[in-house]
């Protein structure tokens, strides 16, 4: 297994046929990846199908490696990470490839056991899951600050009645 490091994928015009056959050709899923668009014309167009490809395929944008989209377009609001520059990539991914010692060969190797866990599992049903389970999180932190706001001004109401 090869250490996760930033894979680019270059579409040279906005087919579906054409940008499978790239994915085919690819590590997308199993490393981070950058797709380049900022060349073309029909930003939206390729953007939409990388999308619907990656649905078909039962490939998530974020997990376990993030899909970034190199893009000019300001108003993209897809599954995709959108970046303007390689500079906004994140540096953790970017990194030359060396010989690794024993314990990280260990490491990665655990990796790739989770990873392979990983592809075995609708991953677009467990985000929904995690979503659904991450929303009810959201609304009990809101009732708890709402019950510790409405205790607070009870204690001083207490406090001014004495």
């Amino acid at each position: 297994m090869q250490l996760p490091i930033f894979k680019e994928l270059f579409i040279k015009k906005p087919d579906k046929e054409l940008i499978k056959k790239v994915f085919a050709a690819s590590s997308i899923g199993r490393a981070p990846i950058i797709i380049k668009i900022d060349h073309l014309k029909e930003q939206h167009k390729a953007a939409s199908l990388i999308e619907e490809i990656l649905k078909e395929n039962m490939v998530s944008a974020k997990i376990p490696y993030p899909i970034y989209l190199l893009t000019l377009l300001d108003d993209y609001h897809g599954d995709l990470i959108p970046i303007k520059d390689m500079n906004e990539l994140p540096k953790f991914f970017q990194k030359k490839e060396k010989m690794l010692n024993v314990k990280e060969q260990n490491a990665l190797a655990k990796v790739k056991i989770y990873q392979t866990k990983l592809f075995h599992t609708n991953i677009l049903e467990q985000m929904k899951k995690i979503k659904l389970f991450s929303k009810k999180h959201k609304e009990l932190f809101l009732l708890s600050k709402e019950g510790s706001y409405l205790e607070q001004i009870l204690a001083k109401i207490e406090k001014q009645n004495g």
